[in-house]
């Protein structure tokens, strides 16, 4: 090391003025490629490590972005879950209410239905009492007109004849004569059966009409008709109808 410091001093030495300021601006111009050349392989790598930094940041942001629209999509997700839950539970609680609304308006259905057809019933019973009343009362009447109309032949009188001859025989003039009694005949008179009095309702109910347990026209009457198995009515306009 010595000896190319001496070398190198004693080549200075040999040098003269001009080619020392040579030499020294070589050395210098050296020195500046060197200094730039350090100060851009420095900036390079600064550059690259801000690069570098630039791509991480970029890179984590990304990420976080990518974080945040995945929780956010969960979390959309979740709701969603959370909303169909709530939806089900309300549709279900509406239908178990329905549910109930539907038995319970059924029962009072059912119950007015037969309720109804008890007083149906009880009309029909009563109709029926009436009529075997007034079949009762016929035979009845029939029964009298027959015993009156028995007791009219029994008193009945036949025709008498009553024939009176007289024969007179004279010697001079001969007569003949011939006296006929006229018959006296007693014709009886044959009463009238009494025809028994059909009152206006027995007349509706010999004819197949009902007491309407409602109004006619009414929805009241439709329910009732329907929850018996008719289709229609035939009204009266007094109160009385006649289903099918």
């Amino acid at each position: 090391m010595k000896n190319k410091l001496f070398k190198l001093k004693k080549f200075l030495t040999t040098l003269t003025n001009k080619q020392k300021i040579v030499a020294v601006g070589i050395v210098c111009i050296t020195f500046i490629l060197i200094g730039s050349l350090v100060i851009f392989i420095g900036s390079s790598k600064e550059a690259s490590i801000n690069s570098a930094r630039e791509s991480s940041k970029s890179k984590k942001l990304d990420q976080r972005l990518k974080a945040d629209k995945t929780q956010k999509v969960k979390s959309d997700e979740q709701a969603k879950e959370k909303a169909k839950i709530e939806a089900d539970k309300q549709a279900e609680a509406e239908a178990k209410a329905k549910a109930g609304s539907d038995a319970k308006a059924k029962e009072e259905a059912d119950k007015k239905a037969q309720e109804q057809a008890q007083v149906v019933a009880q009309q029909q019973a009563q109709a029926t009492e009436q009529a075997q009343a007034v079949a009762q009362q016929q035979q009845q009447a029939q029964a009298v007109a027959e015993q009156s109309q028995g007791q009219a032949q029994a008193t009945y009188t036949a025709p008498a004849e009553t024939t009176s001859a007289t024969s007179s025989n004279t010697a001079s003039t001969p007569s003949n004569t011939n006296t006929n009694a006229s018959a006296s005949v007693t014709i009886p008179v044959t009463p009238t059966p009494s025809t028994p009095t059909v009152s206006d309702d027995q007349k509706w109910l010999n004819a197949g009409y009902i007491r309407a347990p409602y109004p006619e026209g009414s929805n009241e009457l439709w329910i009732w008709l329907d929850a018996h198995n008719y289709s229609g009515y035939t009204g009266n306009g007094e109160g009385w109808i006649r289903p099918y």
